[in-house]
């Protein structure tokens, strides 16, 4: 699975979201030219993905969460931080924190610390009619 990086500075919420498809295993071309969503001059709201994820054949929701429910949130998962920024939780590593996508600088590592900081509290979970992926730990990459 290829990552995916945003192209400008306003389309990381579908550059998230990409990469959320192609880790469920859904094919996803990005920039995807058969999409209606097209970020503005702020970029994309958060509902505007969850849209774009059920027409990808997905099952989404976007909702406030508080830090206590991290650890119980399927994934991969796209988090708003830093007030106008979407990344890919993709899970939790033990003793490592957490593994993050972010789609302009790629994978790494945030403390709990750093991501309680910089998450706004919004979540889009997305998941395939299968359901939700879990896991204890995060891929090994």
């Amino acid at each position: 699975m290829d990552d995916v990086y945003q192209r400008a500075g306003n389309d990381c919420g579908p550059a998230a979201l990409a990469h959320c498809l192609r880790r469920l295993g859904v094919p996803a071309a990005y920039p995807d030219p058969a999409s209606p969503l097209r970020p503005g001059l702020r970029g994309c709201r958060l509902e505007d993905l969850a849209t774009e994820a059920r027409r990808c054949g997905l099952h989404a929701r976007a909702r406030r969460a508080d830090r206590r429910r991290l650890r119980s949130l399927a994934v991969p998962a796209l988090l708003h931080v830093d007030g106008n920024h979407f990344v890919v939780l993709e899970g939790r590593e033990p003793g490592a924190g957490w593994v993050v996508h972010d789609p302009a600088r790629g994978r790494a590592r945030w403390t709990a610390r750093t991501l309680i900081r910089r998450w706004t509290g919004w979540v889009l979970e997305v998941r395939t009619a299968l359901g939700p992926v879990v896991p204890e730990q995060a891929p090994e990459w």
